[in-house]
């Protein structure tokens, strides 16, 4: 059997291609914020942030934990798994409503506002089709999509440079969403049933109410001090923060993608076995996490040409590096059955980092968001830690 075809090489292009398809929206986004911020006005990106920022928690919200809930419903009936896709498809169309009215409330701007309802529609059926993507490991049609709104969107901007205005940059970046969105829905049209009754229906939903919470809760850990930026700061700083906390949430996710490819092998180990993966686990943290700072640091000088002070990156050097204290201690709690547990635990430090967030931005501006960010990560793994001694001790030692 050849290196090609070999069980071994599928599994690491399987996962290669899932990481590539997780990662190239961001990439894309970091692009576009370069050209806009470069080119032509960095106060535009800071704007474009804010309207992508609702986009994110709208969306979130209409998705109810379809990926993760339909992937299991695949799994157990994969017989039916076009009749299932089109039940959650349409399920969760009514939930676009309120999304949609709330646009009123983020821009005085009406134009902004029909373009800001154009990203949510696009999106809300880009993320309908991930759990069919995540399923058959279709990840090639995404990674296409992706590349080719990219090239599009990229291109306008760069060639129409001397004539662009706000609401063209919006524009454009509507055709690239639309052109991501078209390539998805002509692959995947069969799994359309247009005879299928759209009607609300709240108690098909309600199984799937979990999934959404956990999913809405990690989306909010993110963004809470983008949030938290856009209502305090200029648009300026949104935009100088975006890119800044862009590149320290692609060096966060990295233990996530060390430990994807081994989580059923992690639900298996003998409790005795944590501590010592634990310590590996900081060692190769505190390596990766050096690495990524000194990367973000030459990557946001030489393309963006920000003058952040050492302070900031001291700080998104500790915001990456506490991930890898608790990361672990997550699985351990999700092995024993606390995920409820795990969901309060996000509310709270949720909570906690507004209210820092608040109180620094006021004093020291971006720094005091990348504070705010580091005291939460301290909480959460003093939290869970905690938790973990005083009821499971067992499985912890």
């Amino acid at each position: 059997m050849s290196f090609l075809k070999s069980k071994l090489f599928l599994r690491f292009f399987n996962i290669f291609a899932n990481s590539s398809s997780m990662f190239l929206p961001s990439i894309t986004n970091i692009i576009i914020s370069a050209i806009i911020i470069r080119i032509l006005v960095p106060e535009w990106w800071g704007q474009i942030t804010i309207l992508q920022l609702y986009m994110y928690l709208g969306t979130q919200i209409c998705a109810w934990g379809n990926k993760d809930s339909l992937v299991k419903s695949f799994s157990e009936n994969p017989a039916k798994m076009k009749y299932l896709w089109m039940e959650s498809f349409s399920n969760r169309l009514f939930l676009l409503l309120p999304v949609l009215v709330g646009t009123y409330f983020i821009s005085p701007d009406f134009i902004s506002i029909l373009y800001l309802s154009g990203w949510i529609i696009l999106r809300y059926f880009m993320q309908s089709f991930e759990a069919i993507i995540l399923f058959s490991r279709n990840f090639t049609v995404s990674i296409f999509a992706e590349i080719t709104g990219l090239i599009v969107t990229v291109s306008s901007l760069v060639l129409f440079e001397n004539f662009v205005t706000f609401h063209n940059v919006l524009l454009i970046i509507t055709i690239g969403y639309f052109i991501k969105t078209a390539i998805l829905i002509i692959n995947f049209s069969t799994y359309f049933n247009f005879t299928f009754s759209i009607k609300p229906n709240f108690k098909n939903l309600l199984p799937f109410l979990p999934f959404m919470m956990i999913g809405f809760l990690g989306v909010m850990q993110q963004k809470s001090d983008m949030i938290s930026i856009a209502w305090l700061s200029s648009k300026i700083e949104v935009a100088q923060y975006q890119v800044f906390s862009s590149f320290l949430l692609f060096m966060q996710s990295i233990p996530g993608l060390i430990i994807g490819p081994y989580i059923k092998n992690l639900y298996r180990l003998p409790p005795s076995s944590y501590s010592k993966l634990q310590r590996f686990f900081i060692v190769i943290g505190l390596i990766i996490s050096l690495v990524g700072t000194i990367a973000i640091y030459f990557a946001i000088k030489i393309i963006y040409h920000f003058d952040f002070p050492f302070t900031m990156y001291f700080l998104g050097f500790l915001y990456g590096f506490f991930t890898y204290f608790y990361m672990l201690k997550i699985y351990i709690m999700f092995k024993n059955k606390k995920q409820q547990q795990v969901m309060i635990i996000s509310a709270a430090t949720i909570l906690l980092n507004f209210i820092l967030c608040f109180i620094f931005i006021h004093i020291w501006s971006l720094q005091g968001a990348i504070l705010a960010n580091v005291m939460t990560q301290m909480s959460i793994y003093l939290v869970y830690n905690y938790y973990l001694k005083n009821n499971l001790a067992k499985n912890y030692h």
